[in-house]
């Protein structure tokens, strides 16, 4: 069952709780990102990329911080910003409440995901939920004009001024 195959590769995944299983097994990552502390030092924002050429941005739910789970929580201004040759593919972690600024400016991606579902995690021994509110930032998304599909969650309370201009 799906059980028994979690609970078999989760000796690599030594500190983990129940739920975080999942996140660590079967969620896709894009190893290039890199993460920093939020100044609450209970979440994680996206803070590079260290390789340019991906073809995919995939920001899961939460990483690895000083050997805690920790949630990803915002994306940083102009992180991704004018990544136009192999990108074509953006899915965005259920944690993330906020993406700032220009986070997404001039990329080529195609298809962009949410994967906002509004359900209670458990990890590190607490329980958080889903943010309830996504907010995003002036020109996150703009100047991208291959986008050819995006669904945008219910999370979804703020869209600044221009966040898909020229789309």
């Amino acid at each position: 069952t799906a059980n028994a195959d979690l609970d078999a590769g989760l000796e690599s995944f030594e500190g983990l709780t129940q739920v975080y299983k999942y996140y660590a097994l079967y969620e896709k990552i894009t190893p290039e990102i890199e993460y920093s502390l939020l100044e609450d030092k209970k979440s994680l924002t996206v803070a590079n990329l260290t390789k340019f050429n991906v073809t995919s941005l995939n920001i899961p739910f939460a990483s690895y911080h000083d050997g805690y789970m920790l949630p990803i929580t915002k994306i940083q201004s102009q992180v991704f910003n004018n990544i136009t040759n192999r990108l074509t593919e953006i899915s965005i972690g259920g944690a993330v409440s906020e993406i700032c600024e220009e986070a997404f400016n001039n990329v080529s991606a195609t298809n962009i995901y949410f994967a906002h579902k509004g359900r209670t995690i458990k990890y590190n021994d607490n329980q958080i939920e889903e943010p309830k509110q996504l907010r995003i930032g002036r020109y996150a998304f703009a100047r991208n004009d291959a986008i050819q599909q995006i669904t945008l969650p219910a999370a979804l309370k703020t869209l600044s001024e221009g966040a898909f201009e020229s789309c």
